[in-house]
């Protein structure tokens, strides 16, 4: 809506002799800008699916770490444990061979020091089975472990490929097909922002009025804009050099 040739003098005093014009304008992009910009956000789409991919893997293989150093802990505190009753039995044993004369006392000082050495590893692996269960069970979100034991078999050890299959499934990994899509919409980016040096065409229609008699009339306009020093030089530039450096982190990924 615009409002001009008023409050001016003579006939052009007050609002009589006003033109006021009513308009509609529309941006038509040109160069292909919007399927490049499409490509580039279902690309990024893409990639953002990839990486949650990626983390939910990772998230679930240190799980199953934490879930094995559980099992670990839980059995060294087992062995732990029967070190000491061992150490208890001879301490005893020590105790009644020095009573009955048997042997020198000092073997029973040994004895009780192989004790107190067995009832410290005892205790530190009570701990590291306490910090094993909780992080384990901050691996789900959890503040403090809500099981009494782990079950798992620590000798049923599942075989390694050989590297030449594992090789070939590379790029079926989350990784690896993350940086595809890295790569591509690093292109695509950059597709874009070439498209971008040419200029869009804005279209615009309306009607006008004149206030002296009354009439309308129609009124059409195109709006072309003269890039003369903004090729997008800058943006081109940046974008390129975004694309190489996905295309080498990917090579250095894999």
């Amino acid at each position: 809506l615009r409002a001009s040739e008023f409050g001016g003098s003579g006939s052009r005093t007050g609002f009589d002799g006003a033109e006021t014009s009513v308009q509609l304008s529309q941006s038509v992009e040109l160069g292909g800008k919007r399927g490049a910009r499409q490509r580039a956000a279902q690309a990024g789409a893409r990639l953002s699916g990839r990486e949650y991919e990626a983390q939910r893997l990772e998230v679930q293989a240190q799980t199953k770490k934490a879930f094995v150093e559980v099992l670990l802990a839980q059995s060294r505190l087992a062995l732990a444990e029967s070190l000491l009753g061992v150490s208890q039995e001879v301490r005893k044993a020590a105790e009644q061979r020095v009573k009955a004369g048997k042997v020198s006392p000092i073997e029973e000082t040994k004895a009780g020091v192989e004790l107190a050495t067995a009832r410290i590893a005892r205790d530190r692996a009570r701990r590291e089975l306490e910090t094993a269960r909780q992080r384990l069970a901050a691996s789900w979100g959890g503040t403090q472990p809500a099981f009494t034991e782990a079950a798992g078999d620590l000798s049923a050890v599942a075989e390694i490929p050989p590297v030449g299959p594992l090789a070939a499934r590379l790029d079926s990994t989350p990784d690896a097909a993350r940086w595809n899509e890295a790569v591509l919409e690093g292109q695509e980016s950059l597709a874009l922002e070439k498209a971008k040096r040419m200029p869009d065409v804005d279209v615009s229609a309306g009607v006008s009025r004149f206030e002296a008699d009354g009439s309308c009339a129609g009124m059409v306009g195109l709006s072309i804009p003269l890039p003369l020093f903004d090729r997008n030089s800058g943006g081109i530039f940046a974008a390129k050099h975004q694309a190489l450096r996905a295309e080498y982190e990917q090579c250095a990924d894999r």
